[in-house]
């Protein structure tokens, strides 16, 4: 959506809905998840707004639980998936290309996500969640900052190359990581160095 020449409004809306069926060795699945957004864009740069809801005892889990395992949720981000049981969420994130300092080919962004679940919501005798239930944690707060460096190798041998810094950083209220919870939900700061190059066998 036009808004000016210069600038493009661009609005997102994700619904999921998960339920256990078969023999359900993780126990009761009962959740639906909702997000949308805007996307303001104009100049090599936007700004995104996103909210997130999920509703249900257990949270949005990973659609494939192997060694390559998704989440796709709009607030999901490097270090936490803002994914727990009745968790509301909101995230800001600005991008912008370093074009203005004679950097074109240098892709900066950064974001911030707040987001308050209830833990107590759990059950805790539940097979594949019980561990996330806390007694005190109806509130429970976390929030994650990134912010990260792209380089894309623009011509010569290492065309299409790609390096990408990034660095999150996680802070956890009173009550957010559930005793026994380890499983990305502490308080860290996390530094990835990616490198990208496609090639072709055929």
């Amino acid at each position: 959506m036009k808004l000016t020449p210069a600038l493009t409004l661009t609005p997102y809306l994700h619904y999921f809905k998960t339920r256990d069926q078969g023999q359900s060795q993780l126990g009761s699945i009962d959740n639906d998840t909702y997000s949308g957004g805007l996307t303001v864009s104009g100049a090599g740069q936007s700004l995104t707004l996103g909210l997130q809801k999920i509703d249900g005892n257990t949270p949005f889990d990973y659609i494939a639980q192997d060694d390559r395992s998704f989440l796709y949720l709009s607030n999901s981000q490097q270090y936490a998936d803002f994914n727990g049981p009745g968790e509301k969420s909101w995230k800001l994130q600005y991008q912008t290309s370093l074009k203005f300092l004679d950097a074109p080919n240098v892709q900066f962004s950064t974001s911030y996500t707040r987001g308050e679940a209830d833990l107590t919501r759990v059950d805790p005798a539940s097979k594949g969640y019980g561990y996330i239930f806390n007694a005190s944690a109806k509130d429970a707060h976390h929030w994650e900052r990134d912010v990260a460096l792209r380089y894309a190798v623009p011509d010569g041998k290492a065309k299409g190359l790609n390096m990408t810094l990034r660095w999150a950083a996680h802070r956890t209220g009173d009550g957010y990581t559930a005793p026994g919870n380890t499983r990305g939900n502490s308080n860290a700061d996390e530094y990835r160095v990616i490198v990208d190059y496609p090639f072709s066998i055929f």
